[in-house]
């Protein structure tokens, strides 16, 4: 199992750095790695954790949680990745549904403290403080569980994939070998929630080998401070990345440093959603290797892969490739359907072992010579033995009795669009959203859609957004996108001072349109812009408008509110609208510089520092 050979290499190598935290936390050795894993085990057992429990780890990417994951497993348990972020509702779900005996966090909260089990702050190996009483481990809890995913469900409620060790074993296994890891010399950067079960590659590769894991500086912002470690790194790295975070680092690296990338030599391994040729352009380079990873959880983080060549195209979707050593792939073909698609069936020694809160679920195929797993992925096998990723079985809708798949004209969109886009089913039909960029051309999409889709497939209406929302996990989030819809089809009552404030904000971020849920510093805004725009609003208004307005009210609809507050009844000293157009790209007065100068412009160009004069404290906006 996975945890012998950890042991194995951290024995043999015990001086070796197993993680490198920077920039400030110290070095974390193999041999110490063990020595906290171990204290860290018989904490828990002189506190009441028993053998055969599951354990929530409430621990960002970095020693802490590599050494958690060693001491649960070296206790015979599993453990089971929480959010720290996780809304509490949810969290007692996953403590409630998967039977968690202790929950490990760096701090006790009053939020760990209200989950009816025991809360356990630990740090570098030592319980620190607990809270509440272990409850007893599951009884009927299949020995060989290595971990336990909470994924959303379709119910509204997560499901629990229970993985065993076998299955994570075979898994890094055939990574390791597929991937071309050797045995030393590379760094291996964690960025990825332990929640997104891609996160594993990362985190467990380092300890099977003598490379080094690298967490990320800054969980609140993964995509930047990898961009950073990118810029930086001196050695050959290996990056698990998702193609949504792919096309951010895109525009966060110049071609300086791709080229310094590719110098040091590097392996990318994209997975968790489709991934387009277009989204690789500057990163296919002979030094850099790309990999498409596929695989659901249910099926132990991926399960087949495909290398991209030099000869490949240039744009459409990349294959998902073949199948990993010890899994088959079959289809179920739909009726009167094509021999080569259907829904693909995953067997082998990496499937899961079930849900743990549905059981009997008919997902999971029992009784046949390999556990199998129903995917719910439509796929087409081409005639090179490739599989290729056609769209999700349940994202198939019906307009005017025809049957669509989302996926599908998700795919076109994305031809079209030349960006991130997708498409979801209202009331008034389909609906395309798109991700604004300066070479989209709304003009042009209907008629390039009509070349590529049949008239019953055809979105009604085309909206965009200054950046798709992504899940947690970096994948497009198509259900915060529907409700983005939802809201902007609500009409606004006339309102004369909205009305201003919306043309001042439509002409500061460049946007099409204002919604009520508007971000400011969503949409594109940073101190600057937040300077700006109060300016020209105490201009327009005749009076003071604070700029802890915009920092503390930052969606439009409260915003505007806050302004009617703190102005008293302004509508009829609005000035003309023509006055937005003659003055958007107004500098700061020299007082609102003055105040920037005061604390001086932070390292980043695109961080800046504001001091609001009227509060003894500041915040500081990042722009992503």
């Amino acid at each position: 199992m996975l945890l012998d050979e950890i042991e194995q290499v951290c024995n043999e190598f015990g001086g070796d750095v197993v993680c490198l935290a920077r920039p400030t936390a110290p070095e974390l050795t193999r041999a110490g790695l063990l020595e906290q894993a171990a204290a860290l085990r018989d904490g828990l057992r002189k506190i009441g954790v028993e053998e055969g429990s599951r354990i929530g780890l409430s621990l960002a990417p970095g020693p802490d949680l590599l050494t958690a994951i060693i001491a649960v497993w070296s206790l015979g348990s599993a453990f089971v990745p929480i959010d720290p972020n996780e809304v509490q509702p949810r969290r007692r779900t996953i403590v409630r549904d998967g039977q968690l005996s202790a929950v490990l966090a760096p701090r006790i909260t009053d939020e760990h403290a209200a989950l009816n089990t025991l809360a356990v702050a630990v740090t570098n190996g030592q319980v620190t403080a607990t809270s509440g009483c272990a409850t007893a481990p599951i009884r009927d809890r299949v020995p060989d569980e290595a971990y336990v995913i909470f994924t959303s469900g379709s119910t509204g409620l997560p499901k629990g994939v229970s993985v065993g060790q076998s299955a994570i074993t075979s898994y890094i296994h055939s990574a390791r070998c597929l991937y071309s890891v050797p045995e030393q010399g590379i760094v291996i950067p964690s960025q990825l929630p332990p929640t997104f079960d891609a996160a594993l590659t990362t985190l467990l590769l380092p300890l099977v080998t003598r490379n080094v894991a690298m967490p990320v500086a800054d969980p609140s912002s993964a995509t930047r401070a990898l961009a950073s470690l990118i810029r930086d790194v001196e050695s050959p790295v290996l990056v698990k990345t998702t193609p949504s975070q792919l096309r951010i680092l895109y525009q966060l690296l110049s071609d300086g440093d791709i080229a310094h990338l590719a110098e040091q030599g590097a392996t990318i391994i994209v997975g968790g959603e489709a991934l387009d040729f277009a989204d690789l352009t500057r990163f296919r380079q002979p030094s850099i290797a790309i990999f498409n990873e596929y695989g659901p959880t249910e099926a132990t983080v991926g399960c087949s892969v495909y290398r991209v060549k030099d000869d490949d195209p240039h744009a459409g979707f990349v294959p998902i490739g073949t199948p990993f050593p010890g899994t088959t792939f079959s289809l179920n073909r739909a009726t009167g359907g094509p021999q080569n698609e259907g829904e693909l069936v995953i067997s082998g020694v990496g499937v899961a072992l079930g849900y743990v809160n549905v059981p009997g679920s008919d997902r999971f195929i029992h009784g046949g010579p390999e556990p199998a797993y129903r995917s719910g992925d439509r796929v087409r096998l081409d005639p090179d033995g490739l599989y290729h990723f056609l769209g999700r079985g349940d994202d198939q809708v019906k307009v005017n009795g025809y049957r669509v798949e989302l996926g599908e004209i998700d795919a076109a969109l994305r031809v079209v669009c030349r960006g991130p886009a997708v498409a979801t089913l209202t009331d008034g039909g389909i609906v395309a959203v798109a991700e604004e960029h300066a070479d989209l051309d709304l003009d042009a999409l209907a008629s390039q859609l009509r070349a590529l889709l049949p008239p019953y497939m055809q979105p009604t209406a085309i909206l965009t957004l200054p950046r798709l929302p992504l899940t947690p996990h970096g994948k497009i989030d198509r259900q915060t996108i529907s409700q983005t819809i939802a809201v902007r089809a609500r009409p606004r009552p006339a309102d004369p001072l909205a009305e201003h404030v919306e043309q001042r904000w439509r002409a500061l971020l460049n946007l099409a349109e204002v919604r009520a849920d508007t971000d400011f510093f969503v949409a594109g805004a940073h101190s600057i812009t937040a300077l700006t725009l109060t300016g020209q609003l105490a201009e327009d208004l005749g009076t003071n408008v604070p700029i802890s307005l915009i920092f503390d009210h930052p969606t439009f609809a409260d915003f505007v509110d806050a302004v009617r507050a703190c102005t008293g009844d302004v509508d009829s000293q609005v000035h003309k609208p023509e006055a937005v157009a003659r003055d958007v790209h107004r500098t700061p007065s020299a007082a609102q510089l003055a105040i920037i100068g005061a604390e001086g412009w932070a390292d980043d160009p695109a961080q800046f520092t504001v001091t609001a004069a009227a509060r003894p404290a500041f915040r500081v906006i990042q722009v992503v």
